[in-house]
């Protein structure tokens, strides 16, 4: 299986190149060969997401509307789920690493659950972090994905929670619905179900 990492830039002035080169090496290290690549619209992304990725991260300024750079782009992120599915992009059981949307990691998560059935696992960190604090975070979750493999992901993200301090939640579809007889994510589940459909529409950030 194919380890690679798709690093998607929206805004270079929150994430800088040296920090990007750190993080580069130190998944190098760990088997993990990361491919950066800036956007500055929607086609740059499309064509972004091509290839088969193990890990896809998605780092700038996102929040319940989309994904962006908080000066000109801002990319839905229903569009963004629709982009995956069709891209066909990522492995099986590919993990998303949110590198935004401190303020409505919940939503983003269960709106991209929502539109790509083929997504398993998605994490984020629930607070404001810098550059090297998130990604950080972003390491630790795959020395344990990759040298740790048998803890799974659920406790790797534990465990870059643990040793960062810093909050993390995660969002999987592994729960089976007696009802539907289909697998789920519980936890959006339980998101829709307490906010409704109003919640879908609102996309006030």
């Amino acid at each position: 299986m194919p380890r690679d990492l798709l690093f998607i830039r929206a805004d270079q002035d929150q994430i800088p190149d040296d920090h990007i080169r750190a993080f580069t090496l130190f998944c190098s290290a760990n088997g993990v060969n990361v491919k950066c690549v800036d956007i500055k619209n929607i086609k740059d992304l499309e064509v972004a997401l091509t290839g088969s990725f193990k890990y896809i991260c998605f780092a700038g300024h996102g929040n319940e509307v989309g994904f962006g750079d908080q000066k000109n782009l801002t990319i839905k992120w229903d569009d963004i789920g629709e982009l995956l599915c069709v891209s066909n992009c990522f492995t099986h059981n590919a993990k998303i690493l949110l590198y935004c949307c401190k303020g409505g990691l919940h939503k983003v998560s269960c709106n991209l659950v929502e539109s790509c059935d083929k997504l398993d696992f998605i994490m984020g960190v629930t607070n404001e972090q810098n550059s090297i604090d998130l990604l950080t975070v972003f390491s630790i979750f795959i020395y344990n994905m990759e040298r740790n493999y048998y803890v799974g992901d659920e406790e790797s993200a534990h465990r870059a929670s643990h040793g960062t301090g810093h909050p993390i939640e995660h969002f999987h579809r592994r729960d089976f619905d007696d009802e539907t007889g289909e697998f789920i994510c519980r936890k959006c589940k339980d998101y829709w179900d307490e906010f409704g459909e109003e919640s879908k529409k609102n996309n006030c950030s």
